[in-house]
Formats: C-alpha cells, structure tokens, sequence
C-alpha cells in the first residue's frame, strides 16, 4: 500500500530539515552547509571520499568549502567523474576508494556524480564485502539524491544499477519520462544532464498533468505553491489547472535563468525524435504519451 502526503502549512519554509520515510533526512535552505559537520560526526565520520566533477573541482571554491565544512582532518577528493557516468571513470573511482580507506562517501555536484557515488557503493561492496553510505550534496535539479537508482553510460548506453544500500530491490519503479529522454538525448548527442532536464522538464510536466491518474495529478499540482506565488483567495483551479501552472511556473524559471536552449543547438537530427521518444517510454510506441511527447521534441528543436 502507498499514500501520498501532501505539503502541511509548515513546508513552505525557505530553511529546514525535510525527513523523507526512506531516506535518513535531508537538509535544505542557505547555510545548510554548516550542518555538514555534526551529520558526519553522527554518522561516526572520520574520513570521507568526496565524489565531483573536474568544474566543480577547478572552477570554483565549493570543493575547499565542503572539506573545511565537513570538521575532518583528512578528505579524499576525487574529481574524475564526467557527466553520463561513464562506466571507466566510476571503476577508477572505486579503485582509489579500496586504498583510501575512507568511511563514507559524499557526493557533491549533478546527478551524474551522485549516481556514480551510488553505483561506487555496489561495486565496492562486491568487491570488499563493506557497505558505505552516502551523504549527497546536490548542485543541480536532477533529483538524483533521492532515487534508488543509479544511470551510467557504457558502449552508449544508459544502463541502470540498484543502489543496495538504500532500497530493496522490489521498490525499484521505471524513472519519469523527463529523465529516461534526458538520458536518450545525453548519452547520443553529448547534452549535459541539467541542460536535457531544463529542454524536457517543463513540457513533461505539462503531458503527466493530461494523463496522470487524479492522485498523482494531485500530488504534482501541490508543488504549485513551491515554485511559484500565489496571493490570498487567488483561483488556482483543480488539481490539472494547478499541475499545468507548475509547467508554466517552471518555464518561466528556466527563461529567467537564461537556461533556454533547443536541441537544434546540439545538432539533434529530426529524424531521430520518435527512436528518442520509443526507447525512453516503457511501452514505446503503444504508450498513450508517446505522440505528446514527439511533438514535445518538436516543439523545443
């Protein structure tokens, strides 16, 4: 059995502690960062792996940040992980995790890090019969930090690895649609995994509010007051209005970030959209959303 719970009046804080039914917690709002030092230091942490990308670690000043943050006197870095997760770079990861002798693993930066990190667990569990956890700190919107799942890329391909140390296997559910086309256009055509969620996100939205069943219509439509404005006795409508005006709200976000591309601009053929749409819908073709979601590739080529 599964229920959904709605936001109460005490989520719409901008800083707090969200505390999820599966994963341990998660911290949220500027200045969280300061926290980082008791979680480890509950967590019994003495030397973390810290898993990134070479931006995050060249580019700016994060990195110093989370190692002074995290209160230990010694921080492993490892900086080789690229988008898509390839496969390589995460058996190079997990090579240098088994001579660190690390405890715990932090992941710091998108979701292609993140997964790597989860996937670095499963392999160093088989390989060493020791179980880490991770501690996640997001940079992007991908979410990565809160799935089961882990995607990296081998022979072009998006391949999926359950993270053991969270979930048992039976919890495991096909990915939303944005994601399995995000990683259709990734892996093929070298788009960056934010910038296939900033093209997909807001049109995916506006499809799963046509045809999602109410429940989970109207579990969508309750983010609106998260990503958006809204003034007292304002009409928001129904459930589907409201999901809609998530769509609209998370439009306007991407624009006012400057973040608006078109998949013209990565050299995506035309030709290829049905193939894309085929492969990352579980029922391909004879899914109700496919031609949506066709016409969705059309409209931001």
């Amino acid at each position: 059995m599964s229920s959904t719970i709605l936001p109460t009046t005490s989520q719409y804080a901008n800083l707090g502690t969200y505390v999820p039914t599966i994963l341990k917690r998660v911290e949220y709002g500027i200045g969280s960062l300061s926290k980082l030092a008791d979680i480890l230091s509950e967590l019994s942490v003495s030397k973390p792996f810290l898993v990134t990308g070479t931006s995050l670690a060249t580019n700016t000043d994060i990195i110093e940040r989370v190692k002074n943050a995290s209160g230990c006197e010694s921080v492993v870095v490892f900086s080789g992980i690229q988008q898509h997760s390839p496969i390589q770079h995460i058996r190079n990861a997990v090579v240098e995790l088994k001579t660190s002798d690390s405890d715990r693993i932090i992941a710091i930066d998108g979701g292609s890090h993140i997964d790597a990190a989860k996937l670095m667990i499963h392999l160093y569990k088989e390989e060493t019969d020791r179980l880490l956890k991770l501690v996640s700190i997001p940079t992007t919107l991908s979410a990565a930090e809160y799935t089961i799942i882990s995607a990296y890329t081998a022979r072009q391909r998006a391949l999926i690895g359950a993270w053991l140390g969270l979930w048992s296997d039976e919890l495991i559910t096909p990915m939303g649609p944005s994601h399995s086309i995000g990683y259709q256009l990734g892996s093929h055509f070298g788009i960056p995994h934010g910038i296939c969620s900033c093209l997909t996100l807001a049109g995916t939205v506006a499809i799963q509010a046509k045809y999602l069943p109410d429940t989970e219509v109207k579990q969508l439509g309750s983010l609106l007051p998260f990503v958006t404005k809204i003034t007292p006795h304002e009409d928001i409508g129904g459930p589907r209005e409201q999901a809609l005006k998530v769509s609209e709200a998370i439009a306007k976000l991407i624009a006012d970030l400057d973040l608006t591309s078109t998949l013209h601009d990565f050299q995506v053929p035309m030709s290829n959209f049905e193939g894309i749409i085929e492969r990352a819908l579980p029922d391909g073709k004879t899914d109700l959303r496919y031609k949506d979601f066709v016409t969705l590739l059309e409209n931001i080529y």
